[in-house]
C-alpha cells in the first residue's frame, strides 16, 4: 500500500511540472496534449507533446519498450525521443518531443504525387519500420501506418502515434483489440489473424500507393491489379504482393519489398543502388531531457478543411459556390436595372456601384475563400503557403472593407 501511494504521488508531481498548452486530440481511452516543462524558477521548455492512455485500455505499450531501450543507450533515426513513461492509479502517461515538420499528406499535396517522390519516401519508411521491426525482441508492429502518422522534415522521416502499436506473440491467434485507420488497416486488425511484419508490410504498399496517386487507397485495389497510369508496372507488381489478403502472400520482411521496389526502381532510372543504413550511434552521455522546438505535430496543415476530401467532391463544392455567387448575380442584375426603393434613390451609378460593390464583388471574395483551392495551389505554389483559415479570413475582411467603402462613396450618388 506504501509503495502505491507513492507511486500516485510521484505521478502528481510530474504531471504538475507541465503546463498544458492545447489538447490536440481527446477520445475514450486517449488524450493528446502540447505541453511545456516549467522549472522551478518559472522558465519554459518545450513544446513537447503528452499522451494519456487508459490503463483499461491496453494502448501505449510500444511507448514503453520504446522509452525502456532509449534509456538503456539506443538511439533511433526515425522515431520520436521518449523523455518520461509512467503509470498513475488510471493512466499511462507519455511525454515525448515535439516533432517537426509536415505530415506526408502535407508533402504529397504540395509536391504533387511522382514516381521519384514516392520512392524517395518509400525508402526513408523501409528505415524506418526496420527500426521498430528489427532492433526490438519480439519486434513492435506499429498497426497504423498512414501519411497522417508519417512526418517529414529536413533532418528526414519520422514515424509518430503508437497508441495501438503492439509487440508480435506467436502465442495468439488474433489481436485482442481490433483498431486501426479503414483504407489504410490489414484485414488482421478486423478479425482476420494476429498483426505481424506481414501486417506494417500491407500499410506500406498502401502508403506507397497513395505517395504515387494521391488517392486514398481502398481494399479492392489488390483485385484490380493497382492499375493506374501514375503506377509503373513494375511497382504494381510490388502493390499487389505487399497488399494480399492472406499474411503468408505477402512479404515477409521489410527487406524484402524493399530490395523489390530497388530493382524496379533501378529500372526506371529514379534510384542509384541504395546505400548500406548506418548504425545509429549510442545516446549514452545525452541528458534525459532535451529542448524541442518546432511546429505543431500536424505540420501547417494549410489546406486542412479538404485535406481528406477527394479532388472531385472539392470540385463539386466550388461548381456549388459558384452557381450560388451566379445565383445573388442574376438578382443583383434584376435590382440594379429595375430598382426597389432601396435603390431608387441612387443615381444610376450609384445603384452600380451598390451592385457591384456590394454584393458581386465582396461574394466572390467568400466564395474563393470558402473554396477548395488545392488545384489552384498547383499551379500557383505561393497560394500553398497560406493557410485555409487565413485566405478565407483575409477575404472577408476584403468584402467588409469594400462594402464600407462603397458605402461612404455612395452617399454622393442619392437623388436630392
Amino acid at each position: 500500500m506504501h509503495g502505491q501511494l507513492e507511486k500516485y504521488l510521484d505521478s502528481l508531481r510530474r504531471d504538475e511540472s507541465y503546463r498544458t498548452d492545447a489538447v490536440l486530440k481527446s477520445s475514450a481511452f486517449e488524450t493528446t496534449e502540447r505541453v511545456y516543462f516549467v522549472g522551478r524558477n518559472g522558465a519554459e521548455v518545450g513544446p513537447y507533446v503528452r499522451k494519456r492512455f487508459a490503463l483499461s485500455s491496453g494502448m501505449g505499450d510500444a511507448y514503453r519498450r520504446l522509452w525502456e531501450a532509449q534509456e538503456g543507450g539506443q538511439r533511433f533515426l526515425h522515431l520520436p525521443r521518449i523523455l518520461e513513461c509512467y503509470d498513475t492509479e488510471s493512466e499511462r502517461v507519455v511525454v515525448m518531443e515535439h516533432v517537426n515538420g509536415s505530415t506526408l499528406s502535407e508533402v504529397i499535396y504540395q509536391r504533387d504525387p511522382s514516381v521519384a517522390l514516392g520512392l524517395d519516401v518509400f525508402r526513408q519508411l523501409c528505415d524506418a519500420v526496420s527500426e521498430l521491426h528489427e532492433r526490438f525482441d519480439p519486434p513492435i508492429i506499429h498497426r497504423d501506418l498512414k501519411p497522417s502518422n508519417i512526418m517529414l522534415s529536413p533532418s528526414g522521416l519520422t514515424i509518430i502515434d503508437f497508441g495501438i502499436a503492439r509487440s508480435f506473440d506467436p502465442e495468439r491467434t488474433e489481436d485482442t483489440r481490433h483498431l486501426g485507420t479503414r483504407n489504410y488497416a490489414l484485414p488482421e486488425q478486423f478479425g482476420f489473424g494476429q498483426t505481424s511484419v506481414r501486417s506494417d508490410i500491407y500499410s506500406m504498399g498502401m502508403v506507397l500507393y497513395y505517395c504515387l496517386t494521391e488517392r486514398t487507397p481502398a481494399a479492392s485495389l489488390a483485385g484490380s491489379g493497382f492499375e493506374d497510369e501514375a503506377i509503373p508496372l513494375g511497382l504494381r507488381s510490388v502493390l499487389m504482393k505487399a497488399t494480399q489478403f492472406d499474411p503468408q502472400q505477402r512479404y515477409g520482411s521489410v527487406a524484402e519489398m524493399r530490395r523489390d521496389v530497388e530493382e524496379v526502381a533501378r529500372t526506371l532510372h529514379q534510384l542509384p543502388p541504395a546505400p548500406s543504413v548506418p548504425t545509429p550511434p549510442s545516446m549514452e552521455g545525452m541528458p534525459n531531457e532535451r529542448p524541442v522546438t518546432g511546429g505543431v505535430q500536424s505540420g501547417t496543415e494549410r489546406m486542412r478543411p479538404f485535406a481528406n476530401v477527394p479532388i472531385r467532391l472539392g470540385a463539386i463544392w466550388n461548381v456549388f459556390l459558384g452557381l450560388v455567387w451566379l445565383l445573388f448575380l442574376i438578382v443583383d442584375l434584376g435590382m440594379i436595372l429595375e430598382p426597389a426603393d432601396t435603390l431608387a434613390v441612387y443615381k444610376p451609378w450609384g445603384r452600380w456601384l451598390m451592385g457591384i460593390g456590394v454584393i458581386v464583388i465582396p461574394g466572390a471574395l467568400i466564395a474563393y475563400g470558402l473554396a477548395d483551392k488545392r488545384s489552384l495551389a498547383k499551379r500557383f505554389p505561393v497560394l500553398g503557403r497560406w493557410r485555409w483559415s487565413t485566405q478565407l479570413l483575409v477575404c472577408v475582411l476584403a468584402a467588409v472593407l469594400l462594402t464600407f467603402l462603397v458605402g461612404f462613396v455612395s452617399q454622393w450618388a442619392v437623388i436630392r
